[in-house]
């Protein structure tokens, strides 16, 4: 089976999410996003 809710996959889905908006040339940087969720996530 796969573990759907650890750690690492879950980490792997944000930073897909994050990273979206990079992709997609809308922002240079995912913290540049105006609806990112990214800055919650910053140490």
């Amino acid at each position: 089976p796969i573990e759907l809710w650890s750690k690492s996959v879950i980490q792997e889905k944000t930073d897909y999410i994050h990273q979206n908006p990079v992709e997609k040339g809308l922002v240079f940087r995912p913290e540049d996003y105006l609806y990112s969720s990214v800055v919650d996530y910053a140490g």
